[in-house]
């Protein structure tokens, strides 16, 4: 008979409790309104360039472009802020529970399937095994894709995320 699975907290847990509030308030108070008045400029834009102003119809394009830009960079700080938390909580983890030295040095230094392997080596559980895991993986290839552009990130977002891409 195998023993059940048993969770042992470290100080990391406790830190990381705070880490979810930390990115709902970057989104919420950051990132929500500065799109919106970005919008809100673009929609006054717009409106202006349907009258005789001929300065805002050049005006629209460029602002759609900065919105799309500033889109991209909040995700990119999103994933990176994600990025730092998960690094973090799997050093702090290795060191407490006397992982193998070089599950320190990976938790710094290795790609995003190296953490995977390293969150199931170090918890005994793979990160997969969480609800949040399908998004924290959008969240990885989101922040390649914004970085790199076109490749392999993107053509596994287009695959896993088709939800992301208009049709019609």
């Amino acid at each position: 008979m195998t023993e059940p699975f048993r969770w042992k907290n470290c100080y990391a847990d406790v830190l990381s409790s705070r880490y979810g509030e930390m990115a709902r308030s970057y989104v919420c108070d950051i990132v929500e309104p500065s799109i919106a008045a970005m919008e809100q400029r673009i929609q006054k834009l717009d409106t202006l360039s349907k009258g005789d102003d001929v300065v805002a119809a050049f005006s629209v394009g460029p602002a759609e472009e900065l919105l799309r830009a500033t889109i991209m960079g909040y995700c990119l700080s999103l994933q990176a802020l994600w990025e730092k938390q998960i690094r973090g909580y799997l050093e702090s983890c290795a060191r407490e529970l006397k992982a193998d030295h070089r599950a320190e040095q990976k938790s710094r230094t290795g790609t995003w399937d190296d953490l995977n392997r390293l969150f199931e080596q170090v918890r005994g559980v793979p990160l997969s095994g969480f609800d949040e895991s399908r998004r924290l993986n959008l969240l990885q290839l989101l922040g390649n894709v914004c970085r790199h552009g076109s490749g392999s990130s993107l053509q596994r977002l287009a695959v896993e995320h088709p939800e992301l891409w208009r049709t019609g």
